[in-house]
């Protein structure tokens, strides 16, 4: 599992960056440059030089442990280095770590870190801020959990000598390597210290990583711009400099690519759609879609005396037309989800399948759990006379979870359901999520080609590290979950993960809704740009590979 996997995000679209004018003067980025076609090949030889524009959404900290979101996510992938990451391809390949060996018993994994690997302020990297690393992820006072969870098998990390590092496990561990994928070390000279709190280093705001790009300058709420790093371990990346500007979601993102501020930004369906058919879009741009490895859903809690009973959430997925929600908002561009691993992933069962939208099967099993309309309002009640009516939390930066919430609001009020709409601020509704203290949300989550994160989503909590936040328990789920924890056998495993979707798919404690689509424009002066379902920033090497053929660079070199 991706050290980040089951995050809850925002935006799906993973290249969320932004642009503006750079240098002196107003230097456009479309004009005369030749069109290429994805997978199309020249002459040119790969080269440095340039810059890529690209758009992101408020920060508020790159503290490596921290980072959360997508948009945060995109610049620490470029800053820091974890000991081991995905290529476009999700196979598992070096980053900091240039070999590993696990244990024929999978209680060991043997680290051997690069040697002659220096953090951007000249410091040598050891073995000993990858430990500290650790040891700070499990620290209760770091806001963000996930490592928490991540890392509950890990027994103990043991240093053999500056470049050496053996991880024990207290249990054999079927996938060892997943717990340090993306797991970005931080450097201990500069964190570990009593001035400063960690929460409140001032390096949260100046990263100091190993990465291939250097901050070169943050300015609050305008732009974050990295420059390439020259002694970087696996070579210097061929763009000096990527700017990711902080534009509001609502600004016309468009406009600016077609008016030469950006490079590389996400567009939406529409703009899919009609805009991306303009003859100069065409003359200046390519675009490009993929499925990223998330899935967007709603969830049940199950302190709501309704959707303790399946049989409730059964008609809940009956009564999702998500076939035509999918049309009308995006085009069909969109996978319909019907399990929460992903289908791209060989541990997809295709087997299950959406439940189709039937509102007459919903009405019966809502008839036989006793929820009637006992009194001819037009709500159903269940026996004791209380009104099936709940509130959907959505938060209110989440276009997606404010349109969804209206169009199965209508669906459920035909159906005699009651349901209000409640949004709040991102924070609030991590908060309020988190706690527990909601009867239904919209949400997505990250995952990894590893269906592990089904373990902490779904495995009755444990703790309050535990992301099952609905209240969810299936002790036969749970049986078969804590076998694929330890399953060696990769086939034996993959069909552990079979039954667990098949399990999920009838009890339904969340209602899945679909696997969304990234649409991406990039400016066709570049080249070697890789799409992956990690996104275009978070695959191994990805951009460190792209190049904008010397005739048709942009940003010279001093300006």
């Amino acid at each position: 599992m991706r050290m980040r996997d089951f995050l809850y995000f925002f935006s799906v679209l993973i290249v969320v960056a932004a642009g503006i004018s750079c240098g002196k003067g107003n230097n456009k980025t479309s004009g005369n440059t030749k069109a290429v076609s994805p997978g199309h090949t020249d002459s040119f030889e790969p080269v440095d030089g340039d810059w890529m524009i690209t758009t992101t959404g408020a920060i508020n900290t790159l503290n490596f442990l921290e980072a959360y979101s997508t948009d945060q996510l995109d610049v620490v992938y470029l800053i820091g280095d974890p000991l081991v990451t995905y290529d476009a391809n999700l196979n598992v390949v070096p980053r900091l770590a240039e070999s590993w060996e696990i244990s024929k018993d999978h209680l060991k994994l043997t680290f051997h870190i690069r040697k002659g690997v220096h953090f951007h302020d000249g410091v040598l990297l050891t073995v000993d801020d990858v430990i500290y690393t650790y040891e700070k992820s499990q620290d209760p006072s770091v806001l963000w959990g996930s490592y928490r969870q991540v890392f509950q098998n890990v027994k103990k990390l043991k240093k053999i000598d500056d470049v050496t590092l053996v991880v024990t496990f207290k249990k054999p561990a079927a996938n060892p390597l997943s717990a340090f994928e993306d797991f970005f070390i931080l450097p201990k000279h500069v964190y570990d210290t009593k001035k400063y709190s960690f929460d409140k280093n001032p390096a949260n705001l100046t990263p100091v990583g190993t990465g291939p790009y250097i901050l070169e300058k943050w300015e609050k709420d305008v732009q974050i711009v990295l420059k390439a790093n020259p002694d970087y371990f696996g070579g210097r990346p061929h763009l000096d400099k990527i700017v990711f500007k902080i534009i509001d979601r609502n600004a016309m993102i468009f406009d600016m690519l077609m008016n030469g501020e950006l490079d590389l930004s996400p567009i939406t369906t529409v703009e899919w759609q009609y805009r991306t058919q303009e003859p100069e879009f065409k003359r200046n741009f390519q675009k490009r879609k993929y499925y990223v490895l998330a899935f967007y859903l709603m969830s049940w809690n199950e302190k709501n005396r309704f959707f303790q009973k399946k049989a409730v959430r059964q008609a809940m997925a009956y009564l999702a037309d998500r076939e035509s929600f999918n049309k009308t908002n995006f085009f069909g561009l969109y996978k319909i989800a019907a399990s929460p691993v992903h289908p791209q992933s060989p541990f997809f069962n295709p087997n299950v399948r959406a439940y189709p939208f039937d509102p007459a099967k919903a009405a019966l099993l809502l008839d036989g759990a006793g929820i009637v309309d006992r009194d001819g309002d037009g709500v159903r009640e269940d026996e004791s006379g209380h009104p099936f009516r709940f509130t959907y939390l959505v938060d209110s930066n989440d276009k997606n979870g404010a349109t969804w919430g209206e169009f199965f609001q209508a669906i459920l009020s035909e159906n005699g359901i009651d349901m209000r709409i409640k949004l709040v601020d991102s924070g609030k509704f991590q908060e309020l999520t988190n706690a527990g203290h909601y009867d239904a949300c919209f949400r997505g989550w990250l995952t990894g080609a590893d269906p592990d994160f089904m373990i902490s989503i779904f495995r009755t909590r444990k703790g309050k590290e535990s992301f099952n936040d609905t209240g969810y328990s299936n002790p036969n789920l749970d049986a078969l979950l804590d076998k694929t924890d330890q399953e060696l056998n990769p086939e034996v495993r993959k069909q552990l993960f079979m039954k667990a979707q098949e399990i999920v798919h009838v009890d339904q404690p969340d209602l899945f809704l679909y696997y969304p689509a990234a649409l991406v424009a990039v400016h066709n002066r570049f080249r070697a740009c890789q799409t992956s379902p990690s996104g275009m920033f978070r695959c191994y090497p990805g951009i460190l590979k792209t190049y904008v053929p010397k005739p048709l660079q942009i940003h010279k070199r001093g300006k």
